[in-house]
C-alpha cells in the first residue's frame, strides 16, 4: 500500500513540476479553442490535435501571419483547420485567433500560423516530420 501511495505521489508531483525540458515541459498558456485537443503523447511530448478526429495539425512555412496561402489543391491534401465556433476573425482563445481565408470560411491560427491538418496523415504514427513545406505544430 506504501508503494502505491508512494507511486501516486511522485507521478502527480512529475506531472505538476515538469522537468523543464522542451519534451515534458507543459505549454505555458493552455486555454484552446473546442476545435483542438491538447494531449501528451506516450513520449512525453504534448501537442495539439484536431478535435474530436485527433488528427495532427500543421503550420505552412509559406503562410504570412494571420494569412492562409494553402488555398484549392493544396487545402485537399492539406485541409484547414476550421473554426466550428462561430467566432467572428480577430477573436482570441489564449494564443488562439480565428482568421478569414479568401473564401470567406474561418480558419483557426495558433500564434497568427494558420493550423493545418494532413489529408494522409496517419494520427498515430510517431515519426511526425516536416513535409512539402508544412511542419507539425508544436504548442
Amino acid at each position: 500500500m506504501k508503494a502505491l501511495a508512494l507511486s501516486l505521489l511522485l507521478s502527480s508531483v512529475l506531472i505538476t513540476h515538469p522537468t523543464g525540458s522542451a519534451q515534458g515541459a507543459e505549454p505555458g498558456i493552455k486555454e484552446h479553442p473546442g476545435d483542438v485537443a491538447l494531449s501528451q503523447d506516450a513520449g512525453g511530448a504534448w501537442q495539439y490535435r484536431s478535435f474530436p478526429q485527433l488528427a495532427r495539425l500543421y503550420i505552412s512555412e509559406k503562410d504570412r501571419r494571420g494569412t492562409s496561402t494553402c488555398n484549392e489543391k493544396c487545402a485537399s491534401a492539406w485541409p484547414p483547420l476550421f473554426s466550428t465556433e462561430n467566432k467572428d476573425p480577430g477573436q482570441r482563445v489564449g494564443q488562439w485567433t480565428v482568421i478569414q481565408r479568401a473564401d470567406g470560411k474561418q480558419q483557426w491560427a495558433y500564434k497568427g500560423q494558420p493550423v493545418y491538418q494532413r489529408y494522409h496523415d496517419m494520427p498515430f504514427d510517431p515519426s511526425a516530420k516536416d513535409v512539402e513545406g508544412f511542419k507539425p505544430l508544436q504548442p
